[in-house]
This record gives structure tokens, C-alpha cells and sequence, in this order.
């Protein structure tokens, strides 16, 4: 990929991480695109967040980050004052030839129509379309999400130059808003995710089986829904554990009902790679999703993958890649853990078909190339 052509580009993100939230204020589909992106051009990020204010994070990424008025869960939306002022102190700076809006529906993609009003070329990068096919458990939060889509939201659809669709199962809703759009996967540094070691502080026999979740716990992660499980098995199986990986601050009060020798909360961990590569089944219980970077990482080792049916889970695990069931059917997902546990074969065969959907279709570095050269070919039309 060649940078002449566009040297900079500019990515606008909810969210980013950062060392003191870590993965409980992340926004995992920015973060890769931004560092894998900055391996070919120069990356400026703009995202809400704590200290530090200015970030060189390398030579070619630079991250601003703006302070924002967090509301939490149900809700998890940050609402950033000072946007609009700060993009253009930075657009004079940083002069990108190129302007890329990591999801839509936060406050900070209401500078798509902010920058076209300023005749900026702006391309939106999204793995669901909240209000439409994203849904949050809570029916109040729900019901404004859906106003906020139909109104504020299409301003920011419509805004776009292009949208950059993170799955195949968006192209339909796409199609009938009739947005320009094109399909580009977030993909799994591959490589990456082989070459890692197992955990070492994570010992394993031959006879144990290990169930795992990475993510935050949220309520529309459906976390609960796989605890409760938990406990119904974890005594008719001694040799299974359950590991919920992710930050637990806020959450105490759950860790100290569940924690026990079967079920784990790590806590926040920086070595994802190796601590899947302990793990010989993943569970991504959500109720809403876009494309998520915890199950393709999980599938890039040969975990073999168990999610509820929605979003890019099912493009992911097609044609009985991995095993799927209706969000929040508990029953469903016992049953489907049961089947794992009691068939080492079945483990292996969806594990084995798993990595291959990675491998052949979400390496991160060919679809990096593809949106390289997207916004090379957008700034060339400006």
C-alpha cells in the first residue's frame, strides 16, 4: 500500500483505549483499525477519554483525546462538548488528507455533518446500525435509541460519502436506506494470535475443560445469562472451569456472589492471545452485536465458538461453524455447552472449522489493505 498519496488520516472514535479504563472504555474496531492502519500511513485519532490529553503513541499514531460526560450502563454513551472546537484546532494541525468516523449513533459522528458542511470528504466505518438492527436490553434506553436512529442518526447516515460495512448481513439495511457503502472486515492479526504462548499463570491438566468470556460486563453482553449457567454446571461437571476475562471495576458486588473455584473473574488482562490459547470454548452471550473482535480472536486460536445468533455472529459462524442459539435462551446454551463438554470431537471439529473462517476470510492485514486503499482512492477523488 502506498502512502504517497494520502499521508494522513484522521479517525473520529467514541472510544479508544486507553491505560486507565483499559477494555471497559475500548472501542475495539477503532483501536485495530487505527494501530494496524498506522503501519502504512500516518493515524491521527480523535475519541473521547482520560489523561493524557495528546498521546504519540508512535511515530505514525497520534491520539487527542476530549473529555466527555460518561453515562453508564444501560446507556454507555459519552457526550463530548468540546468536539466541534477541538476538530477544527486539529484539522488546521494535522491537515489529514483523509477522514474516517468509527461508528454511528455516538455523539462523536456528529461530526459527519459538521465536516461535510465544512466540505470535507467523510467516509463512516460501522459494524451495526443501533436503533435498526442493535437493540439495548433496557426498553426505555431502547425506545430513545430508536428515535435518536431515525432522525439524528440518518442526518449522520446521510452525511457520509461513503459507509464501510464491518459484515455482509449489514448490506441489506444498507441497501434500503439506500446509503453508498462497501464491505470491509475488522479483521484478527492472525499471525499475532498463532505465534502467542500459553498463559502461564493460567494452569490447565489434561483433563480440564475450559469455558471462557472476554469482554465487559455489561447488560447487553448478556454476561448474567452465561453466570447463571455457570452454576448450573459447573457442579455436574467437576473438570470445567469458567473464565470471565475483563475489567471488573464497578462490579465487585458480582465477583464476590459468583467467584469460586469453577467460575474466575480475571479480571483485566493484557495478553488476550495467550490466555485463549487456555481456553477450549468461548461463549459471547449478547443480546445486540456488531462484528466482535472477542469471538474472532477466540476463533483465530481454535476455540470452539458458542454465541447467540445476531449481528456478525452470524456471518461468522455460518453453515454450522460454531454453535448458536436465540439471545438470552439459557436453556439453549447449556445445552450446546453440554454437547462441547461431553465430545472432545465436536470441540475440535468446530474449533478447527472456526480458525479456518479467520484465517481465510478476517486476516486483519488484507482487509487493512482494502481500507487503505479505500481512503487512498477517496482522497484522490476530493
Amino acid at each position: 500500500m502506498s502512502a504517497t498519496k494520502a499521508q494522513t488520516v484522521l479517525i473520529i472514535a467514541p472510544r479508544f483505549f486507553d491505560t486507565v479504563y483499559g477494555e471497559k472504555r475500548a472501542m475495539m474496531s477503532a483501536y485495530t483499525t487505527a494501530t494496524s492502519l498506522s503501519t502504512h500511513m500516518r493515524v491521527v485519532v480523535v475519541t473521547a477519554g482520560p489523561l493524557p490529553r495528546y498521546e504519540q503513541v508512535s511515530e505514525r499514531l497520534t491520539v487527542y483525546r476530549l473529555w466527555d460526560w460518561f453515562l453508564p450502563d444501560p446507556i454507555n454513551y459519552g457526550i463530548v462538548p468540546g468536539i466541534f472546537s477541538s476538530l477544527l484546532y486539529i484539522l488546521r494541525k494535522e491537515q489529514p488528507d483523509a477522514i474516517l468516523i468509527n461508528k454511528h449513533m455516538f455523539f462523536t459522528s456528529l461530526a459527519a455533518p459538521f465536516l461535510r458542511l465544512m466540505g470535507k470528504r467523510v467516509i463512516i466505518q460501522t459494524d451495526t446500525f443501533p436503533g435498526i438492527n442493535w437493540f439495548p436490553r433496557n426498553p426505555i434506553v431502547k425506545f430513545v435509541m430508536q428515535c435518536y436512529a431515525w432522525t439524528i442518526g440518518m442526518i449522520v447516515l446521510k452525511s457520509a460519502h461513503s459507509v464501510i460495512l464491518l459484515h455482509e448481513g449489514l448490506v441489506p439495511i444498507a441497501q434500503w436506506l439506500r446509503l453508498p457503502y462497501q464491505v470491509i472486515h475488522n479483521g484478527v492479526d492472525v499471525q499475532r494470535f498463532a505465534s502467542a504462548l500459553p498463559a502461564e499463570d493460567i494452569p490447565k491438566t489434561a483433563h480440564d475443560i475450559h469455558i471462557c468470556y472476554v469482554g465487559r460486563l455489561e447488560s447487553i453482553k448478556g454476561y448474567d445469562d452465561l453466570l447463571a449457567v455457570a452454576q448450573t454446571l459447573a457442579p455436574k461437571f467437576p473438570s470445567i472451569k469458567f473464565f470471565f476475562v475483563g475489567s471488573t471495576t464497578g462490579k465487585e458486588a458480582i465477583v464476590s456472589a459468583y467467584q469460586s473455584d469453577q467460575i474466575i473473574f480475571t479480571g483485566h488482562r493484557s495478553d488476550i492471545p495467550s490466555v485463549l490459547k487456555r481456553m477450549d470454548i468461548f461463549v459471547l452471550p449478547s443480546y445486540s452485536e456488531g462484528l466482535p473482535n472477542a469471538l474472532m480472536e477466540a476463533m483465530a486460536v481454535g476455540c470452539a465458538p458458542v454465541a447467540s445468533n445476531v449481528g456478525g455472529v452470524k456471518i461468522l459462524l455460518q453453515k454450522g461453524i460454531g454453535l448458536t442459539f436465540q439471545p438470552g435462551d439459557r436453556d439453549a446454551l447449556a445445552a450446546h455447552l453440554q454437547t462441547l463438554i461431553n465430545s472432545a470431537g465436536i470441540r475440535k471439529e468446530k474449533g478447527q472449522r472456526g480458525k479456518q473462517q479467520i484465517e481465510m476470510n478476517f486476516d486483519l492485514e488484507q482487509e487493512i489493505q482494502k481500507l487503505g486503499r479505500v481512503l487512498l482512492d477517496d482522497y484522490v477523488q476530493t
